[in-house]
């Protein structure tokens, strides 16, 4: 049952950390085109230290177009809470042609802002008396939008919608919560549903749910929550079959889901439960088709899975994250059906490369984030799904913060 209720949501300011907000440069194009179909208007990329935090907007094809749009040291009119050092975007554009920014703990934060003017046009609490972890906001239809929240509340029940776990539905015309859908179930015990990431397939929107405990030392596997966004209501609920599973992305035909599954540390060393889980969805009853552990892949991969882009039908390329065991992130092209892979590119560090985004249908372009040499890495998308090296763009905001994520927006 989805209970709705319209309530307003009053902010409380936040105290901002080291950064100043630089001067756009002059001889950088800051306009972008209206949002067209499939193709994005652009890509954002979050620069933090995890204290403060900058976005930059690049063209389609990673060129620079505003080295500062908005950043933890802004003044923007209409922002009300200044943006901490954990900030995240959306995992599909806003089809309303904003850019919006998650502000994930503890300030709890959706910020709605006008892509050419740079203005902050709304931002709206999603705490609901705790510090409620929001995880991901996509856009359900021209008024409504869905907020995931990773976080549950100990101590529900003082204000509306304060349970947590849950997706929050939310009236983008009028940027207040009016709604909300629980994930949790009678039977998941110490488990918390932790909602991370939504991916729209067809009519429907799925989300991963991650399910651990609440000190994150154990996992249930992980769950894929189908939603119908006409009514608001679960229809589907997959066992995933692995852990830490929260990101999904659709192939090109938009017939299957590839999950990362980042599974969890046994011991000082050990990542179990770790690999990919390839959900069909080409039917009205989404299923499982299989499972790739990290044990069953190429020795570069024994890692834990950070993220999954497609290149091909048949091919994807993940990102793997080191640890102080495993020194190194990597990212590999992997083919799913030949079970083959090939190193892309590699760190000294660990937790340094950030997921890679992959543009497969109109600019043909990967593009991932390497926070060790502060760039944005770059490869076209050649016949057979092959990625060549187009090399690497320097960060022109001068900020000095390392890039650690990028989307479409």
């Amino acid at each position: 049952m989805v209970k709705v209720l319209r309530i307003a949501v009053v902010l409380a300011p936040v105290v901002a950390c080291g950064v100043h907000s630089p001067s756009v440069q002059s001889d950088i194009d800051t306009t972008f085109p209206s949002h067209t179909g499939q193709c994005p208007r652009g890509i954002a990329a979050i620069e933090t230290d995890y204290q403060s935090t900058n976005v930059s907007l690049w063209s389609p094809k990673v060129e620079p177009a505003r080295p500062s749009f908005i950043s933890s040291g802004s003044h923007a009119p209409g922002a009300s809470a200044a943006f901490s050092g954990d900030v995240v975007l959306p995992s599909e554009p806003p089809r309303s042609g904003k850019v919006v920014l998650i502000d994930r703990y503890p300030n709890s934060t959706i910020t709605w802002i006008d892509t050419n003017g740079g203005n902050v046009e709304a931002q709206l609490s999603v705490a609901t008396g705790f510090g409620s972890n929001p995880h991901d906001y996509i856009e359900v239809d021209a008024h409504r939008a869905y907020v995931s929240r990773f976080e549950s509340n100990s101590a529900a029940g003082r204000v509306p919608f304060d349970s947590g776990g849950d997706v929050l539905i939310v009236d983008t015309d009028k940027h207040a919560i009016v709604g909300n859908i629980p994930l949790a179930t009678s039977s998941d015990g110490q488990y918390q549903p932790r909602a991370d990431r939504f991916v729209r397939f067809g009519r429907r929107i799925g989300i991963g749910l991650q399910r651990l405990n609440a000190s994150f030392t154990q996992a249930e596997n992980s769950m894929f929550v189908v939603i119908d966004p006409t009514n608001d209501a679960i229809v589907a609920r997959i066992d995933l079959g692995l852990a830490a599973c929260g990101v999904g992305v659709v192939s090109p035909s938009a017939s299957v889901i590839a999950f990362a599954c980042g599974g969890m540390i046994t011991g000082n060393t050990a990542i179990e439960r770790s690999g990919i889980a390839l959900v069909d969805v080409s039917s009205n009853v989404p299923k499982l088709v299989r499972t790739i552990g990290t044990a069953d892949m190429p020795a570069a991969m024994a890692r834990s899975i950070g993220s999954v882009a497609f290149v091909s039908e048949e091919q994807v390329v993940i990102t793997a994250i080191g640890s102080r065991s495993t020194p190194g992130d990597v990212i590999v092209r992997y083919h799913l059906e030949a079970k083959m892979a090939q190193v892309v590119t590699t760190s000294k560090k660990y937790f340094v490369l950030g997921g890679i985004l992959c543009d497969t249908a109109c600019e043909h372009i990967c593009v991932a984030p390497n926070a060790e040499r502060n760039v944005l890495m770059r490869w076209s998308i050649e016949d057979g799904g092959t990625l060549n090296e187009l090399g690497e763009k320097a960060l022109p905001s001068g900020i000095g913060l390392p890039p650690r994520s990028v989307n479409f927006f």
